[in-house]
């Protein structure tokens, strides 16, 4: 049985290897959390490009002492794009022009290094340039989910639109050094030139490719992108803090699991359907643009122990207020001063499935999460979409700092499970991680690791749930946590991915 990994200095734990070793050559040459946390999430979308890129979003909570930043740099839809166009199939789209907003992550980057950063912002380029340009070894992870990707967007993807997306990604052989050469190229005029993702030559660039190609991002639309600094919601339970950025992320379907549970009989039946309350309350009523009246409205106490009330011993048969119709990058750092919780990712893989010739920029597929039909979150343009991604944080009578599991809609349901199971069942933080999942779908469906507790199972079976043994471990998403205690740092990492920590 693993345990966690201890540093006296500083530490950096992801999902990738390469870019894990990235964060630690930053902390070497004298950079602090943040700057390893920048290096590692460029590094990132190098190394694990099926999950994230230069074009995605990205979301961030920093904690400098004993206060907790949070930075949310989600793009909103093109003010040029219509509904009527965008709805135009009677479908939402997945792929293509339609679902491209504006990428985030450049402008969290910068805003978060402008504030807190130590070494020159360009310095923070270097390794994964280096990677880029001179190859790499795939991670065994990230290798098999390129091999899946390519069999499904060969099939999918005929326009002649995605062939550069084809052949950025999947036209070499994978056994050998892998090389993103042109996102090298990219990667080095962003370093350099920061802001011109938004207002220079870059953007005019994917201005232009939009306006030749039939897309709908315009000038107005990069410059108008702003990362926003906010203040992280937190639920207490179990003698700990969960710390979760308010919406457009989904970080408030896991505090609302959590707040009705704590009003429970703590059986897992009762742990299952908390979630599943949470996640209909929250698919009901979030979106983009939501008010502080209206995040108030839906973690209120009350509202939370009437949910929790609600709860028979039968599991019910909701129906998903979404209609659901995922690949994603986290990524923990900390050094005795500074904690960096942070994920990026260009949504359902590569997202859209264009890449721009020349630049290695796969643009992101957000604008997939509208909805059609009359809902908060019904499209728009200039909106942000319901968002997946949600950096967490914990502060525990052992220690504080980042927590995070990857993977769409089963994000909240890990930051629920792994919290439970450090502080409910008393598991260390690495046992946490370790710890079978469930993942609940929608209705009754509930998919279970096969190492879950075959006791559990049956009675869960016998509550009326609809439990499916699954092997799909990217079903069940990819943790990290790092917590600063009196003796330093301690760390956790994924099993189910190439899970790497690396210390100082």
């Amino acid at each position: 049985m693993r345990g966690p990994i201890h540093s006296s200095q500083a530490m950096v734990a992801t999902s990738e290897p390469h870019a894990a070793k990235a964060g630690r050559l930053i902390f070497e040459q004298g950079g602090n959390a943040v700057d390893a946390a920048i290096a590692t999430a460029i590094a990132l979308t190098v190394t694990e490009s099926p999950s994230n890129g230069i074009g995605s979003d990205a979301f961030a909570m920093v904690s400098v002492g004993d206060q907790i930043y949070g930075l949310s740099s989600s793009g909103k839809s093109p003010l040029n794009l219509s509904f009527e166009t965008f709805s135009a199939s009677g479908q939402v789209p997945r792929y293509g022009l339609k679902p491209i907003t504006v990428p985030g992550t450049i402008k969290l980057w910068k805003t978060l290094h402008e504030r807190f950063g130590r070494l020159p912002f360009e310095r923070l380029f270097e390794p994964a340039i280096t990677l880029a340009r001179e190859g790499f070894l795939l991670a065994p992870t990230v290798k098999k989910s390129m091999e899946h990707a390519k069999s499904i967007y060969q099939k999918v993807l005929t326009d002649d639109i995605h062939k550069p997306f084809l052949d950025t990604f999947f036209n070499q052989n994978l056994d050998q050094l892998y090389t993103l050469k042109d996102h090298a190229k990219t990667l080095a005029e962003i370093a350099k030139e920061p802001d011109g993702f938004y207002t220079g030559d870059l953007m005019h660039k994917m201005v232009n490719y939009f306006k030749e190609h039939g897309g709908y991002l315009k000038e107005e639309d990069f410059r108008a992108h702003e990362a926003i600094w906010q203040t992280p919601l937190a639920v207490e339970a179990y003698g700990a803090k969960l710390y979760e950025l308010p919406p457009n992320g989904q970080g408030m379907v896991a505090l609302k699991a959590l707040s009705i549970y704590t009003h429970t009989n703590d059986s897992l039946h009762h742990e299952i359907e908390s979630l599943k309350r949470a996640f209909v309350a929250g698919k009901s009523v979030m979106h983009g643009e939501m008010s502080p009246s209206e995040i108030e409205q839906y973690l209120d106490i009350d509202h939370s122990i009437l949910e929790a009330m609600k709860i028979t011993e039968m599991a019910e048969d909701f129906t998903d207020p979404f209609l659901d119709d995922h690949g994603t990058v986290y990524l923990a750092t900390g050094d005795l001063n500074m904690q960096v919780s942070l994920i990026q990712s260009n949504y359902m893989g590569y997202g859209s499935g264009i890449v721009m010739p020349g630049t290695g920029i796969a643009f992101q597929n957000r604008g997939a999460n509208f909805l059609l039909k009359t809902h908060p979150n019904q499209y728009a343009p200039g909106k942000r979409p319901y968002h997946t991604l949600m950096p967490g944080f914990i502060k525990t009578p052992e220690g504080s700092g980042p927590l995070g599991v990857m993977g769409g809609f089963m994000q909240p349901q890990g930051h629920y499970q792994v919290f439970l199971n450090h502080l409910q069942k008393g598991m260390n933080i690495q046992e946490a991680l370790d710890a079978p999942r469930y993942h609940y779908d929608k209705g009754l469906k509930l998919d279970v690791e096969p190492e879950y507790n075959k006791t559990s199972i049956e009675a869960l079976k016998k509550a009326g749930h609809d439990v499916n043994v699954s092997d799909q471990v990217g079903l069940f998403g990819r943790g990290q946590i790092i917590l600063r205690t009196k003796d330093g740092l301690l760390g956790a990492t994924e099993k189910r991915c190439d899970g790497t920590i690396e210390v100082l």
